[in-house]
């Protein structure tokens, strides 16, 4: 049922991350609104946080009043089993309600080190995961309950009236801005206004493109809060890359440098995307040489790195 799901968040290099202080998952979209997870410390001492906080924050992109009540229950996961966590009145599942007033809870307020320290269960392989099981009992101000943006982004396209050519995809078929598209991409703008085919056509087909994913791409440069998620981000990426859009490249890039994804993962996506920036902040998590040598040789995507890439982790191995 799209109105009872589980949001997970695995969070890789736990110790570190917990330790840095705020930090937060990637947005859910879920039931038809937006989820974050999140961590905050909660006091501090010499050598960390104290007590660590998860919180759970969810939002409502179309704005004005709105409401969604829901039960929660929090989970960690442990080696074997589950940590089910329960609140001062003895309660598993929280009933809650969220608005625009009330976008966020606090669900537990642990020792930093239990949650980091090996003795304990919650972390394995440098991984904590954490899950929020949500379950809408009803919504107030949002669209039907779906997993998409509200925003019909292909209506309000159609609709604009400097809209002056339709792009076709597969069977479907979309009116956009020649000037526009050119604005952000130097391979629209050589196939709209430079010498090739295409230019003066009223139509012009784009291959290998899936309509919605492109829709993905669009709801970047035309929304004035600009929604990456989870779901989309890789394609979006790949896109982005195939049509040269350097301010959507950019604002990927920020977003996986925010994510919990791996630091494996985020470091092949920027050796295959020359993704500076983010090639950077992965290989400065790494504070001790002997962790990045054990790192980099247990790993068989290693093999695959660009000549690039591997200058910069031994440029960084002989800083450390």
């Amino acid at each position: 049922s799209k109105s009872n799901f589980v949001l997970r968040w695995e969070i890789s290099n736990a110790a570190a991350t917990l330790a840095a202080g705020d930090a937060q998952s990637e947005v859910f979209i879920e039931g038809g609104f937006e989820w974050i997870v999140g961590v905050r410390p909660n006091g501090t001492d010499k050598t960390g946080p104290r007590h660590t906080r998860f919180t759970l924050t969810c939002n409502n992109r179309q704005g004005g009043e709105w409401k969604c009540e829901a039960n929660v229950e929090f989970v960690l996961r442990k080696r074997q089993g589950l940590s089910q966590h329960i609140d001062s009145k003895g309660n598993i599942v929280r009933s809650m309600e969220f608005n625009e007033k009330a976008r966020a809870y606090d669900f537990i307020s642990t020792y930093w080190r239990r949650l980091v320290h090996p003795s304990y269960p919650f972390i394995t392989n440098g991984m904590i995961v954490a899950e929020f099981r949500v379950k809408i009992i009803s919504a107030e101000g949002n669209d039907a309950i779906g997993t998409t943006p509200t925003l019909d982004l292909s209506k309000l396209i159609s609709l604009n009236e400097m809209s002056n050519v339709t792009l076709v995809m597969g069977e479907k078929k979309l009116r956009v801005s020649k000037e526009y598209l050119a604005n952000h991409s130097p391979v629209f703008s050589a196939m709209f206004f430079g010498n090739y085919a295409e230019k003066g056509k009223e139509e012009v087909e784009i291959k290998d493109v899936i309509y919605e994913e492109f829709l993905d791409l669009l709801h970047v440069i035309y929304s004035e809060v600009p929604l990456i998620t989870y779901r989309g981000v890789l394609h979006i990426l790949k896109l982005a890359d195939r049509f040269e859009m350097m301010g959507v490249m950019n604002q990927v890039e920020m977003h996986f440098i925010r994510s919990t994804r791996s630091m494996k993962e985020k470091l092949s996506i920027a050796d295959q995307y020359r993704l500076t920036n983010l090639r950077y902040h992965c290989l400065n998590t790494f504070t001790k040489s002997e962790d990045m040598l054990q790192q980099f040789k247990a790993s068989p995507e290693t093999a695959s790195y660009s000549g690039e890439l591997r200058l910069a982790i031994f440029d960084r191995l002989m800083k450390l």
